[in-house]
């Protein structure tokens, strides 16, 4: 994909491309030693005992003669972490501090107004808190037995930073408002709730999740930008819950557990697909960590240009009862 179908104008990528040292970028990955004019090391792309990857800094190229994947820094970006173009794009222009055009998706404002840094910033706050009350407040001894009987360990709480939230309106937003958080914030940033009477006389506010076990859904760098949430009280509705989608959180682009998979995945080429949170972490414990799952959505042709991306296999890994067979026949058509 080129920056002019994009919007970025040629000149700005090549001033990146200009100012990037290739053999940098790609030694925070890969021990890189020098062989020659170029530099070698084991390919980050697939397994491999014999180091076949190879990159140029004088033409500031990669290429893996193991598994024929090359080309430039964005390229390698996009491969190694999970990036589309304009995700690259950000990360290569704050390396290289070459300014991007202004525009919203490149000068790091989200439609609510945020900046990403802030975005950011408010999400790990509220997974501390959530994490925080899993392991430490009496009233979460019910959420702590729920995990236990769905065989989650400890260690797991912990890897994939668990949370909890009691079942009240605003403890949360309590907590943040004392971490200098402003209560708009929270709004915008879909941590609560803003309701209007029906008369229009009165508005309300309150915390979106309540009394659930909560998933940070993180971005493929580990950036938390959403929550999952499964409620606890049996047949209370919605079983599961989201956060509302964002700039920074689409379910039709997010993958649950890609922050930790993909490392694994472009080493052995393979992703398994699963169906939930639980499946994700269960096969996390059993050594199978190239396991993501979609957030409760079938899964997009986004999802499947990304699992591209990075793995050229994909296994469908879901329940054998009607529903699990009817999400893999859907899956087949992608």
């Amino acid at each position: 994909m080129t920056g002019e179908k994009r919007g970025v104008p040629p000149e700005i990528l090549q001033q990146i491309r200009d100012r990037i040292d290739i053999i940098d970028l790609i030694s925070t990955y890969v021990s890189l030693s020098k062989a020659g004019q170029n530099f070698k090391g084991l390919c980050p792309f697939h397994s491999e005992k014999t180091p076949s990857f190879s990159v140029n800094p004088v033409r500031q190229m990669f290429y893996c003669f193991g598994c024929s994947v090359g080309g430039d820094a964005f390229t390698f970006l996009m491969k190694q972490e999970g990036m589309d173009f304009m995700e690259a794009l950000r990360e290569l222009s704050q390396r290289t501090g070459v300014p991007l055009p202004e525009r919203r998706e490149a000068t790091g404002k989200t439609s609510s107004g945020l900046s990403r840094e802030r975005y950011f910033h408010l999400y790990q706050l509220a997974a501390s808190w959530y994490h925080r009350n899993l392991l430490e407040i009496p009233e979460a001894q019910v959420a702590r037995d729920y995990l236990d009987q769905r065989g989650i360990t400890r260690k797991s709480w912990n890897t994939f930073q668990l949370g909890f939230v009691p079942d009240g309106w605003n403890g949360l937003s309590k907590w943040l408002e004392q971490q200098s958080v402003k209560p708009e914030e929270l709004i915008q940033a879909g941590l609560v709730v803003r309701k209007e009477s029906e008369d229009g006389a009165r508005i309300s506010t309150y915390d979106r999740f309540r009394d659930r076990v909560m998933f940070p859904i993180t971005d493929p760098r580990g950036q938390v930008v959403g929550f999952g949430g499964r409620i606890l009280k049996d047949g209370a509705s919605p079983k599961y819950l989201n956060s509302p989608e964002t700039d920074l959180f689409f379910k039709g682009r997010s993958l649950y557990g890609m922050d930790k998979a993909r490392q694994s995945a472009t080493s052995s080429g393979r992703f398994y697909l699963v169906e939930g949170y639980f499946d994700v972490i269960a096969l996390h414990q059993n050594g199978i960590e190239n396991a993501v799952a979609p957030l409760g959505t079938a899964l997009t042709s986004d999802h499947v240009q990304i699992l591209r991306r990075l793995a050229p296999s994909v296994m469908l890994v879901f329940d054998g009862d009607a529903a699990g067979i009817s999400a893999a026949l859907r899956t087949l058509d992608l």
